[in-house]
């Protein structure tokens, strides 16, 4: 496939400074480790299932043979079919809190920890009802104790009926509403998507709200004033993203100085593809896919910076196109997809194991030579086992492993003995392999542990670092840096108390002010610990085989441990 033209990516890379140890060499994760039967696991990217949230306890979405959608409890109708719940059956405990959260769960340990989720709101043009706003805080709950997040799409037409629904400014309103309960359940959503017009939120054809780029500008202004500071919003296509943002007189395209810099509006709004392989167009995402139709081309450029979500939809099981994995991995690679969703596509994730196209994927396989020549990013080791023998790779196995980030350490350098509480420098060189950047903002802390298994935390101690800014490494590969490296200096500080510490790299979310980066905040200082508990299973894991992956005792923090330093006095 032929590749967009990209915008100049002009990344520093850190020079080492200071008298340090020699640097320390790490190795990429190798074929036959134990997360490969399953993925690395990490938030915000990957494969994604569908929930539904905001209906009854014990009930969910059924469509009838005539295509009219109820919400029904215990058994299917005859005739009819659910909507996706969690890769499961929905009449079988899954429509109620306990069962989602069981199976949340259990996708987890599976790898899959991002899902999007289908907030239903009231079909009337009232404030939402109570009852709703619980629903959904209930079921957003269950998601955070799962430890799984969520792009969420509030949604109100379940069907093409087109029975009912709010005028505009109802809906804006009910946004508006929204926001206290986005605000509580920040943690728990990986972004947002406009949703709310037509069938299942998917941006047309709504039955009370116009076709009008004024009508989807005010919704969109809705969204982006009640959503949690940092959290990205997703649009349905390229040129409806382009067209809501001129009409709130915002600028659609953005350069990489623009992207994230807390200001620029359009920084925060990124794509999702609701019909990915399903014909020539996506279901009408674009006219025609390759870098000769602008609005491909602007995806491709545009989703270096904000994230894009892809979905394979109901028509995936009999779609072509989406037959040969590798094929489809170049195309999730040009336009830099984060997430996959495969509840239509893949047997694991469906009631009756149905298979799909995803299976299909598990027998293509490629070595490390033909994955090159396809122009596809390749780990250090990935297509190696344990011994450092070369083997093949699966379609499956890439596609899943590379979608959105996958931050692999190559290189730091630090002083083997410093004084207590003294300045020292930390250096990190890294690369990621994978199609896109991180979705949200996370900064760099750090975390010393003793050899009890007691931390020190020193947050905010790096240079401010935005992990987005970590761009796929194949896209910053050139002369002088072959490998795409991203360079990090820390400016850290030792511990007060002397001893022999571990050093772990924290890779916390924080909310994309570079003003937050840099330490500063309303009350003037940083906090000693984040104000609220956060989740171990909510930090990023590094695709190395030679750093241990360290979790706080009270499951609040994790990350990559990266060596042993000595404080003394």
């Amino acid at each position: 496939m032929a590749r967009p033209a990209l915008p100049c990516l002009l990344l520093a890379i850190a020079a080492l400074a200071g008298a340090q140890t020699a640097e320390r060499q790490y190795r990429g994760s190798v074929a036959g480790t134990p997360e490969a039967a399953t993925g690395l696991a990490n938030p915000d990217r990957g494969f994604r299932l569908e929930i539904q949230l905001g209906l009854p306890e014990g009930g969910f979405w059924a469509v009838d043979a005539a295509g009219k959608a109820s919400v029904v409890r215990g058994p299917l109708p005859a005739g009819a079919t659910p909507f996706p719940q969690a890769g499961g059956d929905p009449t079988k405990a899954l429509a109620s809190d306990r069962g989602l959260a069981e199976a949340l769960a259990r996708w987890h340990a599976a790898g899959v920890t991002t899902h999007l989720a289908l907030g239903w709101l009231d079909r009337t043009d009232k404030p939402l009802d109570p009852r709703t706003l619980a629903r959904l805080n209930a079921g957003l709950g269950v998601v955070r104790k799962s430890g799984a997040r969520v792009l969420l799409r509030p949604a109100y037409e379940p069907d093409r009926t087109k029975s009912g629904g709010p005028t505009t400014a109802t809906a804006a309103a009910h946004v508006k509403a929204l926001q206290p309960l986005l605000a509580q359940h920040r943690d728990a959503l990986s972004g947002l998507q406009l949703g709310l017009i037509g069938h299942r939120g998917e941006a047309r054809e709504a039955t009370r709200i116009p076709a009008a780029a004024a009508d989807h500008a005010a919704l969109l202004k809705a969204m982006l004033d009640a959503r949690p500071k940092g959290k990205a919003i997703q649009l349905r296509t390229p040129a409806m993203r382009a067209g809501l943002l001129e009409e709130l007189r915002l600028a659609p395209v953005i350069a990489q100085a623009e992207a994230f810099d807390g200001v620029t509006v359009a920084g925060t709004v990124g794509f999702h593809n609701i019909g990915f392989g399903a014909d020539a167009t996506d279901d009408g995402t674009f006219e025609a896919i390759g870098d000769g139709d602008p609005d491909w081309r602007t995806w491709a450029e545009q989703a270096i910076w904000v994230p894009a979500d892809v979905d394979l939809g109901p028509g995936a099981r009999s779609s072509a196109r989406l037959a040969d994995g590798w094929q489809v991995a170049a195309r999730l690679c040009a336009e830099r997809a984060v997430t996959l969703g495969v509840a239509h596509a893949w047997s694991a994730a469906d009631p009756a194991g149905r298979p799909g196209p995803v299976d299909g994927w598990k027998t293509q396989l490629k070595t490390r030579q033909e994955v090159v020549a396809l122009g596809l990013p390749v780990s250090d080791g990935y297509f190696e086992d344990a011994k450092g023998a070369s083997v093949p790779r699966s379609a499956f196995d890439y596609i899943r492993d590379h979608l959105g980030y996958r931050f692999e350490l190559r290189t730091a350098g630090w002083p083997a003995k410093v004084k207590a509480s003294q300045p020292y420098t930390l250096n990190l060189r890294l690369a990621n392999r994978g199609f896109a950047s991180c979705p949200v903002p996370r900064m760099l802390d750090l975390a010393y542990v003793s050899r009890g298994g007691r931390p020190i935390y020193a947050p905010g101690q790096g240079e401010a670092f935005d992990m987005r800014r970590a761009v796929p490494s194949h896209l910053v590969r050139g002369p002088g840096n072959e490998e795409g490296l991203m360079g990090i200096t820390m400016n850290a500080r030792a511990p007060e108390a002397p001893g022999k510490y571990q050093v772990v790299l924290l890779l916390r979310e924080f909310d994309g002010d570079p003003a937050t980066a840099m330490g500063q905040s309303t009350a003037g200082n940083r906090p000693a610990r984040p104000a609220a508990p956060t989740d171990a299973r909510h930090y990023i894991r590094f695709a190395n085989r030679d750093l241990p992956h360290w979790v706080a005792p009270d499951g609040t923090c994790a990350g990559p441990a990266i060596g042993e330093i000595e404080v003394t006095r």
